[in-house]
């Protein structure tokens, strides 16, 4: 306290960060840098988990057998839509396999909309009884109360090879990140295979590919959130404090492939949480 107290010592020590001031400065922004890149290493970083001990308490074995419904509506709704036919088959399959759970204490709405993010916002909007974007729409027949999470599907074929999560909301806003664990815990007790920004989550940190996989995924996030688009229609429910991700099925040239039953299964596990 000394030296900031004594105006002669004071005025000495503003003269050297004036003279020092660019080196400062550089060394600051070369530190920060650092620091950032430094993020991907194991002791500064956390794979998944659960911070929450009620997320696992209901982890038993998934139920769901309709693959061959999901399958059957999938092709039926594949001659009329160009796309997503596969995620709507999956969706009445879901729907029908969840009727029957009389146990569960939940209202799940299972919404299918044209126009990709136009027909989600203006349902938003219609829902929660607002009005952002100026877009007219129907008043809604019914609602089903407070909104707590939402899962969007994506799916171009019968079969993947792995999921990939999006994540990334308006403005670079995410969910809370046990949704995103729990769906990886659910992908890694049916074997299905769990990218975030189209890259699986590295297994080997002693080598150097494993930090350079991860700070790809790292740098890929941020360009995502700086771009402040959703990538996804998830990114909507975001501005209206529902948590909400993304579920894009990849259909790649990997070895294993996994049908819509093993979808079905993970998808079954996260909404009876």
């Amino acid at each position: 306290m000394g030296l900031l107290s004594d105006p002669v010592r004071r005025r000495a020590l503003a003269r050297l960060v004036l003279r020092l001031n660019a080196p400062l400065c550089v060394l600051s922004y070369v530190a920060g840098i650092a620091w950032f890149l430094a993020l991907v290493f194991p002791p500064l970083t956390q794979r998944t988990y659960m911070s929450e001990n009620a997320m696992g308490s209901t982890m038993v074995e998934e139920q769901f057998a309709g693959g061959d419904r999901a399958r059957a509506f999938a092709r039926d709704f594949a001659a009329h839509r160009k796309k997503s036919g596969q995620a709507v088959g999956l969706l009445l399959a879901l729907a029908a396999h969840f009727r029957g759970q009389i146990y569960w204490a939940k209202d799940i709405i299972f919404l299918v909309t044209e126009h990709d993010l136009l027909g989600t916002e203006a349902w938003l909007e219609a829902y929660h009884d607002v009005n952002v974007t100026g877009m007219q729409s129907s008043p809604l027949q019914g609602r089903a109360g407070a909104i707590q999470a939402a899962v969007a599907l994506e799916l171009s074929s019968d079969v993947v090879t792995s999921l990939d999560v999006a994540v990334e909301g308006l403005n670079g806003q995410l969910p809370n990140l046990d949704l995103l664990n729990l769906f990886q815990t659910f992908c890694q007790k049916g074997g299905l295979l769990c990218t975030l920004q189209g890259k699986l989550q590295p297994q080997d940190w002693t080598s150097l590919d494993g930090p350079l996989q991860g700070l790809q995924t790292l740098l890929l996030m941020v360009l995502r959130q700086a771009s402040g688009r959703p990538h996804g229609s998830h990114g909507l429910f975001l501005r209206y404090r529902v948590e909400a991700l993304t579920l894009r099925g990849i259909n790649s040239f990997r070895q294993y492939k996994y049908d819509l039953v093993a979808v079905g299964k993970a998808l079954e596990g996260m909404f009876r949480k």
